[in-house]
């Protein structure tokens, strides 16, 4: 399974969906099919060995030399004044707009930090809620969108077996 390379530090925030998460380095895309600058987690083992020796609290980020793997999606911090109240009203809303007001609310929702749930793989109970009705077992496909910041999920998505 490849996923994002994300940068984890003490300077993020232990509440978040992935704990002390700051930048995404590398996309899941990228893992998969490496380009020669690419930052791969072969990389990032390879240059712990090698500083761990000298900086103790690098060995103590990476136990076993190994890179932690959390099954949540990725958002990247932001500052918003908007509250959880406006944003569900603003995703309710989402269904029966046409095409172009729907548009104009995501980008709306992504400026503040709110983005679609990602869904490929398999039924993850954090991130997905299984269509009426129905058990989920395996690869699952999205029926509608779900919804998350950096914080926290706002909406599972809603999703059906494959």
């Amino acid at each position: 399974m490849a996923g994002n390379l994300i940068r984890r530090a003490a300077v993020g925030s232990p509440l978040t969906l992935i704990p002390y998460a700051v930048e995404l380095v590398t996309p899941a895309a990228e893992v998969i099919a490496p380009r020669p600058w690419s930052i791969t987690p072969e990389t990032v083992m390879s240059r712990v060995t090698k500083v761990a020796p000298l900086l103790p609290e690098v060995g103590r980020a990476y136990p076993r030399n190994s890179i932690e793997q959390i099954l949540m999606p990725f958002a990247p911090q932001v500052e918003t004044d908007e509250s959880d109240e406006s944003i569900i009203q603003a995703i309710d809303m989402l269904p029966g707009l046409d095409e172009e007001s729907a548009k104009a609310v995501r980008e709306t929702l992504a400026i503040h930090g709110i983005h679609p749930i990602p869904v490929s793989g398999n039924y993850n109970e954090n991130l997905h809620q299984a269509r009426a009705g129905e058990i989920c077992v395996g690869e699952v496909v999205k029926v509608a969108d779900g919804w998350f910041s950096n914080m926290k999920v706002y909406r599972k998505a809603l999703v059906r077996s494959a």
